[in-house]
């Protein structure tokens, strides 16, 4: 079983993950939110009427907000 402390940090890393997800552009939000639930970068492009070559972009883009908040 977990510690307390050990909730309390995961409880804490899971809003401040959701807090960086909700500051995204709309539009990234999708992608990452599409890409989480298993949808393939091709169809999240058909979906939101991207190129396959934005949804890489907005995604990447999301994964180094959440990288550089992870390494402070």
């Amino acid at each position: 079983e977990m510690s307390i402390e050990a909730r309390l940090r995961t409880r804490h890393r899971q809003r401040w993950v959701a807090a960086v997800v909700q500051a995204l552009p709309e539009r990234d939000r999708q992608c990452v939110s599409m890409r989480a639930e298993g949808v393939t970068y091709r169809t999240i492009a058909q979906e939101l009427g991207m190129s396959l070559g934005g949804v890489a972009k907005a995604i990447a883009r999301a994964a180094a907000r959440l990288s550089r908040g992870i390494k402070e």
